[in-house]
């Protein structure tokens, strides 16, 4: 049986299990602060280049760094940085003189952080945003739920004991945080307050 209706409390649903994947928490005190230098993106579309690359370019920036994902019929754009070392107002400038940029779509302010309990009640499994966030240098979110569904396929067809399956799940998504920050380590492009920090 299939039903799309919004439920704000998990007692009213009779299921065995509930696989959470609703997207980011409207309150993050039942979560942890993952480390990033990283809080906040512009987003922006610019006009499909023939004969453009046919991969996702990850290039660094002053402030950060920009994703530049060529996609069927535009190029999708990003400009991450920290809005404790470059405001808005300059991001948005960088952006457009670095990418060519004419409108900013979207300022996207974003937090990281991780479920301290990705198990609620022994039978709600938190996946997707409602589980973790991180930024997306290196994509890594898609192989983060992959291995957070198999974890909860042990749990729930294996009998995998639930504090070893959160502590699995939480582990993994702090050794994607440290992956990712080693990404920052050796800058040598830029000599700013954001690459050093």
């Amino acid at each position: 049986l299939e039903k799309d209706e919004n439920i704000d409390d998990y007692s009213k649903l009779d299921a065995d299990y509930i696989i959470d994947c609703r997207g980011t928490p409207k309150n993050l005190d039942s979560y942890d602060t993952l480390s990033n230098p990283l809080n906040c993106a512009l987003l922006s579309t610019l006009p499909k280049k023939n004969n453009d690359v046919k991969w996702t370019r990850c290039v660094a920036t002053p402030d950060g760094w920009c994703f530049y994902i060529p996609l069927p019929d535009k190029t999708s754009v990003g400009y991450l940085f920290n809005g404790q070392y470059t405001t808005v107002e300059k991001a948005k400038n960088n952006f457009k003189k670095l990418f060519k940029v004419k409108k900013i779509n979207q300022v996207f302010p974003f937090k990281q952080y991780i479920a301290k309990k990705p198990i609620i009640d022994d039978r709600v499994l938190l996946n997707g945003n409602k589980l973790f966030f991180l930024e997306p240098l290196e994509a890594t979110a898609m192989a983060t739920y992959n291995f957070s569904i198999k974890c909860y396929f042990d749990y729930i067809f294996y009998n995998a004991n639930i504090m070893t399956t959160k502590l699995k799940i939480i582990d993994y998504v702090n050794k994607v945080q440290n992956f990712i920050l080693w990404q920052y380590r050796n800058n040598t492009l830029y000599k700013n307050k954001f690459w050093k920090h």
